[in-house]
């Protein structure tokens, strides 16, 4: 049973770390904007859109990446990306600069849709909700301790924090290394990974279903009213 939890530990931990270092940039990030990069405040709002746009772009297309070449490989290539974007974060001098790090960033920060699916290949259908709970934990975790840990670190400059970030996804990274199974190579030569990387009509047919339709909708505008908040509430 132990060996069994080992690849859901792994993957809660990973997601963790990784939004733990995500979740240090949220009070900071307004505030590095607008007061050392002297931009204003719809700049500020854009830098944070830019992350979550990107994320809208390359979750489906990573998904599918990683149907066909694994989940343990495109996780492994999103921990760098992030790493990447926020050891770019720590030497912005420009807004240019920031809004590239925030791209690189939220490239790398579409893992988490490879993490669920990731889930759904080592868990029954019976344990798949519990599995399913734990990326949520995670979620809430890096949230919490994510933010409060950023506040505590820009005390020591904003270089400091995007240093701690990166380590954070490096340490994630090196998990997932050294630990992580991968769960699709049994199927990698399948008929089922022939098809396109991306299908725009498969993914426009899902969307017509009542249930998933309602459950994106609402997902939406909960996300959207808290990204109000934590998008100005640092100014």
């Amino acid at each position: 049973m132990m060996k069994k939890n080992i690849p859901l530990v792994l993957i809660f931990m990973v997601v963790f770390v990784d939004l733990l270092g995500f979740g240090l940039l949220i009070p900071i990030l307004p505030t590095f904007a607008t007061k050392v990069l002297k931009v204003d405040e719809f700049a500020v709002g854009l830098t944070l859109a830019v992350y979550s746009l990107v994320q809208f772009i390359f979750n489906p297309f990573f998904g599918s990446l990683s149907d066909k070449y694994g989940r343990r490989k495109i996780i492994l290539y999103t921990l760098l990306l992030n790493a990447i974007g926020y050891l770019l974060f720590s030497v912005s001098t420009t807004f240019l600069l920031l809004i590239l790090s925030r791209i690189i960033a939220g490239i790398g920060g579409s893992s988490i849709g490879v993490a669920q699916a990731y889930i759904a290949d080592v868990t029954t259908k019976e344990e798949r909700s519990r599995g399913m709970g734990l990326i949520g934990v995670a979620f809430g975790l890096g949230f919490v301790f994510g933010p409060i840990l950023g506040g505590i670190l820009a005390e020591f400059g904003y270089v400091i924090v995007g240093i701690v970030s990166a380590s954070f996804s490096i340490i994630a990274f090196l998990m997932s290394l050294f630990y992580l199974p991968e769960t699709r190579e049994k199927n990698l030569s399948t008929s089922e990974n022939k098809r396109k990387i991306f299908d725009v009509k498969t993914s426009l047919a899902l969307l017509k279903r009542p249930s998933i339709g309602v459950m994106i909708s609402l997902f939406f505008i909960i996300t959207f009213s808290v990204a109000n908040i934590y998008g100005t509430f640092a100014l």
